[in-house]
């Protein structure tokens, strides 16, 4: 599926998104003891933002490089809080577009290594209310994802019902 990939201009709102972790993350530099303003940092908020561009025509592919970049700005500038954005936003649209057995394997893929990294970066223990929170933020996105992809799917039932409803009823009426 990755040498299909076509690659097209980011939709408008893969940009905003793109733009808006990059403002996020760098607004959390002041207000976070741990941060460490640099270059560097920015150069790597910056890369982690970037798989977002891919987000609506390659989710899979957006999602395992917004995991990978994200360990540079783990590395660089320690913006715990709004780190993830990226990597959510990016699983939200994985469910989205391929509905629940995605999800499922996305989840249970994303799992082991959201411990792994918590394990390793984090300064509390494995089992804390943090690591709960962290580890909320697998399936929460992936759930979110799965009920617009089933909205969609069942408001596309409705319509094309509708529709040939609407037909019938013509057809009588011409009858």
């Amino acid at each position: 599926w990755v040498a299909r990939l076509e690659l097209r201009r980011p939709r408008w709102v893969d940009v905003a998104l793109a733009v808006g972790c990059v403002v996020l993350m760098h607004l959390e530099i002041p207000l976070n003891d741990k941060a460490e303003p640099s270059a560097i940092g920015s150069l790597a908020i910056v890369v982690a933002s970037l798989p977002l561009l891919l987000r609506s025509q390659a989710p899979v592919v957006a999602y395992v490089l917004s995991f990978v970049t994200m360990y540079g700005v783990i590395a660089t500038v320690s913006v715990y809080n709004t780190m993830p954005a990226p990597v959510v936003l990016c699983a939200y649209a994985v469910a989205e577009r391929y509905g629940l057995r995605a999800a499922l394997v996305t989840g249970a893929a994303s799992l082991p290594v959201v411990l792994v990294i918590l394990q390793v970066f984090s300064p509390h223990g494995i089992f804390t209310w943090g690591t709960a929170q962290n580890l909320a933020l697998v399936p929460l996105p992936l759930a979110l994802g799965v009920a617009a992809h089933a909205r969609r799917g069942y408001t596309s039932m409705l319509i094309e019902r509708a529709e040939a409803a609407a037909q019938s009823r013509e057809a009588k009426a011409l009858r």
